[in-house]
């Protein structure tokens, strides 16, 4: 049976979702379509989206790019319910406006080779399973990204391991390839802590680690063991996904991209603002802001709207 008819589906119509784009940086969509994976943009997306280009890294490290939905005034959750997608689903001014929020995540999944979840995102949506919705853009995925797998591997990161919920549904649909990253403390606690069996990654110098991802089965979990004690190292993280060919990444954890922006190792922000309040703490980089003297920019390279309660970013982060 073809996998992509055993996931829960979405029919994402073309009318109800088109967007009105309200800027674009000519320059960059040039740049970005001189070096992209394909240069030019499949036709469901550009009827809804306009253009979209995702350029290939020429160093040694994949594209990076984040994707987050807002409320106007900065928060990514609410309070009494965490779970993200609630911030563009609760407007209850424009649903269909949440509903394109949506689809641009699952645009951003079908460009992604991988897609980085954290444990708490894990924890705050329990049957999300890191996959897409559209079939549409599975056929997008597959025949003109020419992607080998369906969906995106999703890629669970961990300092210790204590935080990732191991009854997690995503451990256990077939259709969706898991991997963890996390630290010596966190692959010794997995070890003594979860029932499935899963393959140690930990030995970068043996250039036999590359053909064991090569070689591994859709279904086995492979735990990509970085860093020292209970710290990774998402440096690391990130040359070793390069090494083996994951040029796009799409980075769904808040906490793990305010990590990497940190270390000015994410180059794109898709932010969504829904039109409504929410008040209380849920906001980026809470207990680890940036300072006066060092922080990062981004350049808004695409700006768009949904009647006039969602608005649609892709920023360009300058560090």
């Amino acid at each position: 049976m073809d996998e992509k008819n055993n996931l829960p589906k979405v029919d994402f119509n073309i009318d109800n979702l088109k967007l009105d784009i309200l800027f674009e940086n000519e320059n960059y969509l040039k740049e970005t379509k001189k070096d992209a994976l394909i240069n030019e943009t499949p036709s469901k997306i550009k009827e809804i989206y306009g253009d979209l280009f995702m350029p290939e890294s020429d160093g040694d490290l994949p594209h990076v790019y984040s994707s987050f939905v807002y409320s106007f005034d900065g928060k990514i959750g609410f309070p009494d319910l965490p779970e993200g997608p609630l911030v563009s689903s609760k407007n209850e001014l424009d649903p269909a406006g949440g509903k394109a929020d949506f689809w641009l995540l699952n645009v951003l999944r079908t460009y992604a080779d991988v897609i980085i979840r954290g444990a708490k995102t894990l924890e705050a949506e329990e049957e999300g399973t890191g996959h897409i919705f559209d079939d549409d853009l599975i056929d997008i995925r597959k025949n003109k990204l020419q992607k080998e797998k369906d969906h995106p591997i999703n890629l669970i990161v961990s300092l210790d391991g204590t935080d990732i919920p191991l009854n997690h549904k995503v451990f256990n649909v077939p259709e969706v390839t898991v991997w963890i990253n996390t630290s010596p403390k966190g692959v010794e606690y997995l070890r003594q802590n979860w029932e499935k069996e899963f393959i140690v990654l930990d030995d970068f110098e043996n250039k036999q680690w590359k053909e064991i991802i090569k070689e591994a089965k859709k279904d086995d979990i492979l735990v990509i063991c970085t860093g020292r004690d209970s710290k990774t190292d998402s440096l690391q993280l990130l040359k070793i996904l390069k090494e083996v060919e994951m040029e796009q990444i799409s980075v769904e954890s808040p906490s793990y991209t305010w990590h990497l922006m940190k270390n000015s190792l994410v180059d794109e922000m898709f932010i969504n603002y829904s039109g409504l309040y929410i008040g209380g703490e849920m906001t980026f980089g809470l207990n680890d802001p940036f300072t006066s003297e060092d922080h990062p920019h981004a350049k808004i390279v695409k700006l768009a709207m949904h009647n006039s309660t969602f608005l649609y970013t892709r920023q360009k982060m300058i560090y």
